[in-house]
């Protein structure tokens, strides 16, 4: 099922444009994801280092289909992405306090 939302205002500073990704979309984010993997590994952080073994634990690819990707364009290139769930998942129940959670954006990945 392919969550919709409204976007209100699709070009942001400096001529990006949010919309909600396509299934077109999925190896720009994937490589963004990765890219951004890379660069925290250099930073010496694990943090989504599974991506860098082709490990996807959000399922990106199932999330673009639901509608719960929205990239940011500067023209045809992915600049960002951001993944806004509708209903959080076992992890975000597992890590935030439940308060948090209904104003919680997934994660934010800017290349």
């Amino acid at each position: 099922m392919m969550h919709s939302f409204r976007i209100s205002s699709e070009y942001i500073n400096d001529g990006f444009q949010a919309v909600q990704a396509k299934p077109e979309d999925t190896d720009d984010v994937m490589s963004l994801l990765v890219e951004t993997a890379e660069w925290l590994q250099s930073q010496g952080s694990s943090q989504w280092n599974a991506l860098l073994k082709g490990e996807d634990s959000h399922n990106t690819a199932g999330a673009i289909r639901r509608g719960d990707v929205f990239v940011f364009k500067k023209g045809a290139d992915v600049a960002g992405m951001v993944i806004l769930l509708v209903q959080p998942s076992p992890w975000d129940i597992h890590l935030w306090d439940q308060k948090l959670i209904p104003r919680m954006v997934q994660f934010i990945c800017i290349g």
